[in-house]
């Protein structure tokens, strides 16, 4: 393997090595926010088949390793990339010998972590990545774990944000972007299916009529955003049906229509299979 390669990151002084967690909530509450820094000798084997209770966003400041995930799948890590503990995804890490690992991360709850797989902040099936060497990276841990070292309880949650902030920024800088001529078609087709929702959409005409590959498109369509381009048109009518029930007296059989639904019950069904409850609960809510 190769040796550790230098990138002139340094952390700062005043940081110690350790992790720093504080839970939020109450006393058996499993959420938490955390961040630290640590220095792990070479030949270190950490975490074997290790499920984690909390998420963490590792970024490696110095030395080499690897990531293997639940698949066997092995990820070679270097200065500037991260790796996420995911809970519930096992995973083992090695340090590799003769060399000198540092890293720092952040920590958050498992619920939080669900949020965010649900919202796709989060990708189980991308645990490793590359953000590049930076220093200003690291001198933002290292903000982040004296805010949590200094503040109260009651200041503990504004930290969320920033940290949010930090992850998201490190995940997106690393995401293999689409082509411009992909982003313009998602872009297009997003416009056109969340518009005349009362209208039923061909999609193989869709595409013909733009030139696009139909199967070509359904797979970019589904990678950018998650969904199929069926049900990203569901959830556009579902999202104007909730601002309907919500700000409008307009009766519910009158907003079924109002979104192309052929009855009342076809839509009702559709909106709690999306929301859990009927749209009458929800009007009252």
């Amino acid at each position: 393997m190769a040796k550790n390669s230098t990138t002139g990151m340094l952390i700062p002084k005043d940081i110690p090595f350790g992790i720093f967690t504080r839970t939020i909530g109450a006393l058996d509450s499993r959420e938490v926010i955390g961040a630290g820094f640590m220095h792990k000798a070479g030949n270190h084997n950490d975490h074997v088949d290790y499920d984690p209770p909390n998420y963490s966003l590792v970024y490696v400041i110095s030395g080499e390793g690897d990531y293997v995930d639940s698949s066997g799948k092995w990820y070679h890590l270097t200065p500037g990339c991260y790796l996420q503990r995911i809970p519930g995804c096992k995973h083992s890490s090695f340090v590799e010998p003769n060399g000198e690992w540092r890293e720092c991360f952040i920590d958050l709850g498992p619920r939080m972590c669900e949020a965010l797989i649900g919202m796709r902040i989060i990708d189980p099936e991308r645990p490793t990545g590359k953000a590049g060497a930076s220093q200003g990276l690291v001198d933002e841990f290292a903000m982040i774990l004296r805010e949590i070292r200094k503040s109260s309880d009651f200041q503990l949650p504004t930290l969320l944000p920033r940290m949010l902030d930090l992850q998201q920024r490190i995940l997106g800088i690393s995401q293999p972007s689409k082509p411009d001529q992909t982003r313009e078609t998602i872009n297009k087709a997003c416009l056109v299916l969340s518009h005349d929702l009362e209208q039923r959409i061909d999609l193989r005409e869709m595409c013909r009529e733009n030139g696009w590959g139909y199967e070509k498109f359904r797979k970019d369509f589904q990678d950018a955003t998650g969904i199929s381009p069926g049900n990203y048109r569901i959830r556009c009518r579902m999202d104007k049906a909730r601002g309907l029930l919500k700000s409008s007296d307009m009766p519910i059989g009158q907003i079924a229509e109002s979104l192309g639904y052929s009855n009342i019950y076809e839509f009702s069904a559709q909106f709690k299979k999306n929301a859990g409850i009927s749209p009458r609960q929800f009007r009252a809510s």
